[in-house]
């Protein structure tokens, strides 16, 4: 079953959301794409309907040549007993949530930008790896528990406004595990990326998040009090790692009053080569941190929005103020992403560049 819904940030227990027991056998998730001028603020109620249902403007023919190209980010939380939820943000508790507990796996997002052409009808398919969706925006079709399928235009131009779910929307109290992140997605708009439309609504990207138990990464921590990480990929190297100790999953205490909290430790544990593990080194400032991540990112193909968009997201609860006490922080080789969800989309891009990031707690 596949349920829409929205963006908001669950009270975490050890840095992660709450998940039911019926929860815990569902999968991953992620973002899609949309326009780039400035959103619209939450403004979706009964009384003021979703924008996707807005009568539709005049559209632009699309073209049979015209040609795009994919770009995806996001983030995977994997809490000490193995539980994975692939998100977009950190995420917001809707109404009535329930209390702090560990929970599974998080975060992605999808930016299209047509390279020529004035219009294009692209139909996209997301479908987790492992677990089931539990939210997404805009409306898709619902082909299984862990299958999104949208049918949107890529339109050359500026966006229309754009209006997203608040938590106190039905998509957000009704998502399985209480957790709404399309509350958040305004703020993960990248103003670069070529509008979406839909159901005669306007949008910057697609989202869809999932979460569950069985995922299986070429990628794997090495517990202990030097924890390692090791590379299973025979072809592939691990761009970037982190050992990070410290925050504000550390104690009850230390979250109401997160800005008296001292940096946390990082300490450099990749690039990590194929067929090799990789040890804690070096201790890196957060600042360094964080600019290696961007060019690191960048360097997985996203563009200065997109990185941006995801330094939105993730600097803060992964670099600055750590709701996880002590993680292991990587990115996966691009080759590597697919163990986690797929996307596909007809016509086929011109190129299609993914960019995950793995945080497993310890």
């Amino acid at each position: 079953m596949v349920l829409e819904m929205c963006s908001g940030a669950l009270p975490k227990e050890g840095g992660f959301r709450v998940l039911s027991p019926a929860m815990k056998r569902l999968p991953l998730c992620i973002l899609a794409l949309a326009c780039g001028s400035s959103p619209a603020p939450n403004s979706e109620s009964p009384e003021n309907p979703p924008a996707e249902n807005a009568p539709a403007d005049e559209a632009p023919t699309p073209s049979a040549s015209a040609t795009y190209d994919l770009h995806e980010w996001g983030l995977v939380d994997i809490d000490a007993a193995g539980e994975a939820e692939l998100a977009a943000g950190p995420g917001q508790l809707a109404p009535a949530g329930r209390p702090e507990r560990p929970a599974a796996t998080r975060k992605p997002v999808l930016y299209f930008h047509l390279v020529d052409g004035d219009a294009l009808d692209v139909q996209v398919t997301a479908a987790m790896r492992y677990g089931a969706m539990l939210e997404h925006f805009p409306s898709a079709s619902g082909v299984d528990a862990r299958t999104l399928r949208w049918d949107v235009r890529l339109a050359s131009g500026d966006c229309g406004p754009r209006t997203y779910p608040g938590r106190g929307d039905a998509r957000c109290t009704q998502v399985p595990d209480r957790y709404c992140e399309a509350a958040e997605l305004a703020r993960y708009e990248a103003a670069d990326a070529t509008c979406l439309k839909a159901g005669g609504a306007d949008f910057n990207h697609l989202f869809y998040r999932g979460g569950g138990t069985g995922l299986v990464l070429p990628v794997r921590v090495t517990p202990g009090a030097e924890p390692g990480l090791q590379n299973m990929l025979g072809d592939a190297v691990v761009p970037l790692a982190f050992l990070i100790e410290g925050g504000a999953g550390a104690s009850r205490e230390l979250r109401g009053r997160r800005a008296a909290m001292q940096p946390p430790s990082i300490r450099r544990l990749g690039p990590v080569a194929a067929n090799a593990t990789a040890q804690p080194g070096e201790v890196v400032p957060v600042g360094v941190a964080v600019q290696e991540t961007r060019a690191a990112l960048a360097q997985l193909g996203l563009t200065p929005d997109e990185v941006q968009a995801f330094m939105n997201a993730w600097e803060r609860p992964v670099f600055q103020q750590p709701n996880v006490a002590r993680s292991v922080f990587y990115l996966l080789p691009e080759r590597a992403v697919g163990a986690i969800s797929a996307v596909t989309a007809v016509p086929a891009p011109r190129s299609f560049r993914r960019a995950m990031a793995v945080r497993q707690a310890l």
